[in-house]
């Protein structure tokens, strides 16, 4: 994806990278926002990251992105998680996921 575009996605559904510091990033989360996943909810389950990764409170870091397509349309919003895709995330399961992602770091 082009640096702008990007951008352009990034101002779209408000994703910023939260809680970067210089250190590594213990917890990487992308949510796809292809059209698929962006019909089934990804702009809720991005806005729910939002607030468990303002709530999270731990010393790992989290960072949000969105990407494009993940190659999964047909199941659900793609999420990855530290390179491990996660299908058919939803609104409903989203905490229960986030929570296990930052528990194994």
């Amino acid at each position: 994806m082009s640096r702008g575009l990007a951008i352009a996605c990034e101002i779209y559904y408000n994703i910023i990278d939260i809680k970067i510091t210089k250190a590594v990033t213990n917890v990487e989360i992308q949510v796809c926002i292809g059209s698929g996943c962006h019909l089934k909810g990804a702009h809720y389950v991005i806005k729910r990251l939002k607030e468990l990764v303002a709530d999270n409170g731990t010393a790992k870091p989290v960072r949000l992105t969105a990407s494009f397509c993940q190659e999964s349309c047909t199941e659900g919003v793609v999420v990855r998680i530290n390179g491990v895709v996660v299908k058919n995330v939803s609104i409903g399961n989203i905490d229960t996921i986030f929570r296990e992602a930052v528990a194994r770091r």
